[in-house]
């Protein structure tokens, strides 16, 4: 596998944390971030056909302006409150035809990964969305 030097500026707390078991930090780098994709690819698999297409449409256009607080990415209780004001400010359950209780029944047996990853593949379409189909999309 080709490589690539970088350099890299990191707070000395997540120094140390990377170093926690007296490992370089390159490797520790390549391992942290290995592990992240891995619960990312997985959480995400397990959200393959779970929605429907209009429940897809519904959260893309609940989160069209992305998330406000990075901190909430994993947050289920802060994902269903924006989809809840989405719901009553927007009307966007009836925009996209969405059986909203069903809607959070779903998503309450969700966990943080897969929260993040719903948001991460909403994120994504719309840095992209000049060359996907929305509808296309949105059949996963």
């Amino acid at each position: 596998m080709a490589t690539k030097n970088v350099t890299l500026r990191l707070p000395e707390d997540i120094a140390e944390y990377l170093s926690r078991n007296n490992n370089s930090i390159n490797q520790a780098v390549i391992s942290e971030i290995s592990f992240l994709r891995r619960i990312r690819q997985v959480s995400l698999g397990e959200l393959k056909g779970f929605f429907t297409v209009d429940e897809w449409l519904f959260m893309a256009d609940t989160f069209i302006g992305g998330l406000k607080d990075e901190t909430f990415c994993a947050n289920k209780g802060a994902f269903i409150a924006a989809c809840e004001d989405a719901v009553k400010f927007d009307g966007l359950d009836k925009k996209h035809q969405v059986d909203f209780p069903a809607f959070l029944k779903k998503v309450d047996s969700l966990h943080g990964a897969n929260i993040e990853a719903i948001y991460r593949r909403i994120s994504e379409f719309w840095k992209n969305c000049n060359e996907i189909k929305i509808t296309d999309w949105a059949k996963f």
